[in-house]
């Protein structure tokens, strides 16, 4: 395995991402390809970005997932190829670093709170305390239906009989 791959998993999932010179966060609005994808800036201009070739096979991005990009010149005049992505997943946490750290776009806020359920922290506690999600499915409640999460369909499902139509045959 190349050096260059070796510890591209700790990478990212280890280190605080920051956008540095030139660099811009972008979101990933569709893939192209087997290494291109159209992404979008914060000023809403859609380009096309490549995945570098440490992380083929290594990072799978999604649609709506939000990346570094380095802009780029490539010799090629008849390039379409914009951007070149720097750090291929930013996480819930790396969102919520650059957000206290005002490095995030502000544009790009509301797809920071839909999908990922962030709010920029406040000093206001009150404010703070409503933006947290509600925990009450942690408790434990009197109900334990299993019902709330489905059936396996990988299973087949035995119809169970109550404890009163066992009583009249004893």
């Amino acid at each position: 395995m190349s050096k260059q791959r070796k510890h591209v998993e700790e990478e990212i999932l280890t280190q605080f991402p920051e956008p540095i010179g030139d660099e811009q966060i972008a979101h990933v609005i569709e893939a192209k390809g087997r290494n291109l994808l159209e992404i979008e800036y914060s000023d809403g201009n859609r380009v096309l970005a490549m995945i570098p070739s440490k992380y083929h096979k290594k990072v799978w991005i999604k649609n709506g997932n939000f990346v570094i990009v380095r802009p780029t010149t490539l010799p090629d005049a008849t390039s379409k190829v914009l951007a070149i992505i720097r750090h291929p997943f930013l996480g819930p946490q790396d969102i919520q670093h650059l957000m206290d750290t005002q490095q995030w776009p502000p544009e790009f806020l509301h797809y920071a709170k839909e999908n990922m359920g962030l709010c920029p922290k406040s000093d206001d506690p009150v404010s703070t305390s409503a933006n947290y999600i509600d925990m009450d499915f942690m408790s434990d409640g009197d109900s334990d239906d299993s019902d709330d999460w489905g059936h396996n369909p990988n299973r087949t499902q035995i119809a169970h009989e109550n404890d009163e139509s066992s009583d009249e045959y004893d």
